[in-house]
C-alpha cells in the first residue's frame, strides 16, 4: 500500500468534547443520572450551590466545580 493509500484509508482520531464549565439544572441532573426534582431539593437544602448569571435570576446553573464538590460530599453506603 502506498503512503497516499494509507493516508486515504486512515480514520481521523476521535476528539474529546470540551468539558462544560456549567450546566442548566436539567443538563446537570442528566449528567449525574438524577431527576431535576432531586437536584432542586439539594439546592433548596443548601447542599448544592446554584448560580444565577442573569439579572432576573431565572435560569440557575451549576458549575462543574460546585457539582463535583456536591458529589464528593454525598454520603456513601456503610
Amino acid at each position: 500500500m502506498t503512503a497516499a493509500e494509507l493516508f486515504a484509508a486512515a480514520q481521523p482520531l476521535p476528539v474529546a468534547p470540551p468539558e462544560r464549565l456549567a450546566y442548566s439544572l436539567p443538563a446537570f441532573a442528566d449528567a449525574v443520572c438524577l431527576s431535576v426534582t432531586t437536584v432542586k431539593k439539594a439546592i433548596d437544602r443548601g447542599e448544592l450551590l446554584a448560580r444565577y448569571p442573569t439579572p432576573a435570576g431565572r435560569k440557575p446553573i451549576v458549575t462543574r466545580e460546585d457539582g463535583l464538590r456536591w458529589l464528593e460530599e454525598l454520603r456513601t453506603q456503610p
